[in-house]
């Protein structure tokens, strides 16, 4: 796999560019044409805080026709994650059965925030042990990424999901 460095809050896009070699303006480019109210992918994430429910249905309808065609293994995260709602069910995962799911094939690393009082959410590419983190500047080892992830930042891993 080849590592993308991501644009401001262009995760999304750069993991399914990484994970399906492709080149992610390409990816950015097909979220535009899928999208009525879209003109940078600033303007959909904008969309995807609104409370409007239309503006929130047309960002989840181009997350997920993205997904239809490139990465069908995470049409069940399309929507914005909360953070409360993770953490509130004890949705995070062990140390060990990140390491683990990361250890073999390829697929999604998905992240949130471990405060509720700050919502956040990111999301990463795995191949084999190591995780291919759009916001850094290469890839890391699964265990080097948990540990920069506990110590840098207010992220964890609640989900793995390999790409079939």
């Amino acid at each position: 796999m080849r590592h993308i460095k991501q644009r401001t809050n262009e995760c999304f896009p750069t993991v399914i560019a990484m994970l399906n070699d492709m080149d992610v303006d390409a990816i950015i480019g097909e979220f535009q044409i899928t999208s009525a109210t879209m003109h940078d992918w600033d303007s959909l994430l904008a969309t995807n805080r609104s409370p409007d429910p239309d503006m929130l249905d047309d960002a989840a309808l181009t997350y997920r026709a993205i997904c239809r065609k490139y990465a069908p293994y995470l049409i069940e995260y399309t929507r914005p994650v909360s953070a409360i709602d993770i953490a509130s069910k004890g949705l995070f995962m062990a140390y060990r059965d990140y390491i683990l799911k990361t250890a073999l094939g390829k697929g999604a690393v998905v992240m949130c925030s471990r405060l509720k009082s700050q919502p956040g959410a990111h999301i990463a590419a795995y191949e084999c042990g190591q995780i291919y983190c759009s916001d850094q500047d290469g890839p890391m080892g699964a265990k080097e990424y948990w540990i920069m992830l506990a110590t840098t930042t207010i992220l964890c891993p609640f989900k793995v999901i390999p790409a079939y």
